[in-house]
């Protein structure tokens, strides 16, 4: 797993923590930037992101 990937994952999991909508907002960035990774690491995360953000109620900013 790349740094960017895990530094990624424990912001998301922050936000999860928290139920952070502010922190799932700005992960909308990370989204985007991981749609265009093909590695399992980051496309699993991708996932979670968006899993998360359904399970908030949040709305990609």
């Amino acid at each position: 797993m790349s740094e960017g990937v895990a530094y990624a994952r424990r912001a998301l999991e922050a936000a999860q923590r928290t139920e952070s909508t502010w922190g799932m907002q700005h992960l909308a960035k990370v989204e985007k930037a991981l749609a265009a990774r093909p590695d399992h690491a980051a496309r699993e995360l991708l996932g979670d992101i968006r899993a998360t953000r359904r399970a908030l109620g949040t709305s990609p900013a």
